[in-house]
């Protein structure tokens, strides 16, 4: 896991993260003159805001997955901690340690993201509340990746 002690893995981590919570934002902004939700919005919706919506649950499924997979134990590593094989909960307790996560919300977000990511005939409205969820939570997820960034600049580590 050396390459994980680099600054430049963790500023290019960090700006692919960015990136996904830039177009989850932007999604999420179009978006929100639909909200709430409801099966009956989910059915009577355009094209493009079909794929606004493919676009925000796409973006912040990519912006945990960035940050769960890739920043969080590259950071640790950076900070001379063994989280090379270290399970992921693990990882998310030292964060949480840190002041940078909370552990429950963050299972939490991957339950929202599990239940909007698959489209069945049906379930709109398990969708539905599975979408006002994720659009709640982007803030959560946006605020984390900030306090993030501030730790990796105040550390000197980016």
């Amino acid at each position: 896991m050396k390459e994980h002690f680099s600054s430049e893995y963790l500023r290019s981590t960090l700006d692919a993260c960015k990136l996904h919570q830039k177009w989850m934002e932007y999604a999420k902004k179009e978006l929100l003159g639909l909200s709430p939700f409801t099966a009956d919005v989910l059915r009577g919706m355009k094209e493009e805001q079909v794929s606004l919506c493919d676009q925000l649950i796409f973006r912040f499924a990519s912006l945990q997955d960035g940050m769960g997979r890739k920043l969080f134990p590259g950071m640790l590593a950076s900070l001379a901690e063994d989280v090379e094989h270290l399970p992921f909960l693990d990882v998310q307790n030292r964060m949480e340690k840190l002041g940078l996560v909370e552990s429950q919300r963050w299972l939490l977000l991957r339950e929202i993201r599990n239940l909007v990511a698959h489209e069945y005939p049906g379930n709109d409205t398990e969708r539905s509340q599975g979408l006002n969820a994720l659009l709640q939570e982007c803030e959560y997820l946006s605020a984390t990746l900030e306090k993030i960034h501030i730790f990796l600049l105040n550390r000197a580590l980016i």
